[in-house]
C-alpha cells in the first residue's frame, strides 16, 4: 500500500470514529433528557394522584402502598405506571406536618452514580 493511500485510510478511519463518537454523545444526551423528563413528569403526576386521593378521602395517604392499593382501579393503574417506570427509578413519599415530599432515586449506571431528587408540596 502506498504512503498516500495509508494517509487517506487513516483520515477516513479517524473521521468515521469522530462521527461515531459525536453520534453516540447525541444519543446519550437524548437519553439523559428523556430520563430527566420522565422523573419530572412522574413527580408531578404522583403529586396530582396524592391530591386526588386527598380529595376522595379527606386525608393524605400515609404511604405509597396505601396509594397503590386504592379501590379506584384507574387511579391504581396510573399510580403503578408512575412508580414502575421503564428506567427503574425508586419513588418515596413522606407525609410531614404541613407538607409532603416526593423523593426519586435513580439507579446507578455503568458510568454514573444515581441521583436523588426531592420535591416538597404544601398540604392544602
Amino acid at each position: 500500500m502506498s504512503r498516500r493511500r495509508k494517509v487517506i485510510v487513516t483520515v477516513v478511519i479517524c473521521l468515521g470514529l469522530f462521527f461515531f463518537l459525536l453520534l453516540a454523545g447525541m444519543v446519550r444526551d437524548a437519553e439523559l433528557m428523556n430520563r430527566a423528563d420522565t422523573i419530572e413528569a412522574g413527580i408531578s403526576h404522583l403529586a396530582d394522584e396524592i391530591g386526588i386521593y386527598e380529595g376522595n378521602h379527606e386525608r393524605y395517604p400515609s404511604s405509597l402502598v396505601e396509594l397503590e392499593s386504592e379501590k379506584d382501579s384507574e387511579q391504581r393503574a396510573r399510580v403503578n405506571r408512575i412508580l414502575h417506570d421503564r428506567f427503574g427509578n425508586n419513588y418515596e413519599y413522606k407525609l410531614l406536618t404541613n407538607r409532603f415530599v416526593i423523593i426519586v432515586t435513580t439507579p446507578d449506571r455503568w458510568f454514573g452514580k444515581g441521583k436523588r431528587i426531592e420535591r416538597a408540596y404544601k398540604r392544602r
